[in-house]
């Protein structure tokens, strides 16, 4: 019974945690980073072509594709738009995507269906909401005092190549800068608290009621 609870207390805390990652992947959001990074004057590419553009990203990394390809508004296949070392990276990134996603499905599924059919669930969110919240808390420090320095970790513990030690003047690197990937994780991070501390109030309140 106590491993369950573990087992339970860690899926909440994925989803608590991933469920903003994927939440943020949508044109709103690319839209203000379009305008708050500067990407048209850095990389030639207007907003309507902008969103095109990482919306066939975005598809890409849910898709059976194995290699990504750009298209224009006519849906012409845009040659060269992105290098091997950007494609091979890119490959990368869809792999850890999809496999962050598929856990976070089965998390999701694992705690709302094991959940519903426990004594003293809300206390389980209640505890999983505190653990999320701190979580959060210390990788935002350490990511807001060296985010520099903590994002070259993450891509150096992730992946197993430096093709994500691409060059300034590649469309990847131009199309999403490092403010970009920055504004990402604080936005991420201060859903991701949000949610935590909802969750937690409302399970406690609930808590009181619980037979």
């Amino acid at each position: 019974m106590k491993a369950l609870k573990i087992i339970l207390i860690a899926s909440t805390c994925y989803v608590l945690i991933f469920t903003p990652l994927f939440l943020l992947l949508n044109h709103f959001f690319f839209s203000l980073e379009f305008s708050r990074q500067g990407i048209e004057s850095q990389s030639g590419i207007n907003r309507e072509n902008y969103l095109l553009y990482t919306g066939q990203v975005i598809k890409y990394f849910f898709n059976t594709e194995k290699e990504i390809s750009i298209k224009d508004a006519d849906g012409n296949i845009i040659n060269n738009f992105f290098t091997e070392e950007e494609i091979i990276h890119m490959r990368d990134v869809k792999r850890i995507i999809r496999i962050v996603f598929y856990v976070l499905i089965i998390s999701l599924i694992l705690t709302v269906f094991v959940l519903t059919r426990t004594k003293g669930k809300y206390g389980i969110i209640s505890v999983s909401s505190t653990i999320t919240f701190i979580i959060i808390s210390v990788v935002a420090i350490f990511a807001y005092f060296g985010f520099d320095r903590s994002f070259y970790i993450f891509h150096e513990v992730l992946f197993r190549n430096q093709y994500w030690l691409l060059p300034a003047d590649t469309m990847l690197i131009k199309m999403f800068p490092l403010g970009f990937f920055y504004e990402y994780a604080i936005v991420w991070f201060i859903i991701s608290a949000c949610l935590s501390l909802f969750t937690g109030i409302i399970a406690r309140n609930l808590r009181q009621f619980e037979l």
